[in-house]
């Protein structure tokens, strides 16, 4: 989508005006959404931004982006218990329809770090409350 790049490229504007097109002639165009989301969020229009990321994941559940970019948006500054509830459950999201996105990986492990809460599984077991923790398992012998 040539408004998507515009708006990576810093063209605001020029990608408002595409997307307000593209959204008249399909007003439930997910992408647009995302796009349009994305466009107010490097303007550090965070509620704008905010407002059209909450639709694109609501047009499209399955977007990875959507629910990161989301996330993301709701983690700015510092988000309230409800904002920071909404962040991880869409990060998981995002998480579960794209494993291999490493970006979701890293705000919600900055999220969970935050609210001090510990990861499901991994290394936070009950291996490292027994004894001082490095953070690895010994090698079986």
């Amino acid at each position: 989508m040539r408004a998507d790049f515009m708006a990576h490229d810093r063209h605001y504007q020029e990608a408002q005006e595409m997307l307000e097109e593209a959204l008249k002639l399909n007003p439930k165009l997910a992408a647009a959404h995302e796009s349009m989301g994305f466009s107010f969020a490097e303007q550090g229009k965070l509620d704008e931004a905010n407002k059209w990321y909450t639709q694109a994941v609501a047009l499209n559940s399955q977007s990875y982006l959507a629910n990161y970019y989301y996330a993301v948006s709701l983690l700015k500054g510092r988000p309230d218990d409800d904002s920071a509830a909404k962040a991880e459950s869409s990060l998981r999201a995002a998480i579960k329809i794209a494993p291999e996105f490493a970006p979701a990986y890293a705000a919600l492990a900055s999220l969970l770090a935050s609210r001090h809460k510990k990861p499901r599984g991994g290394v936070q077991d009950g291996y490292c409350r027994r004894q001082p923790c490095s953070g690895r398992r010994p090698l079986p012998a």
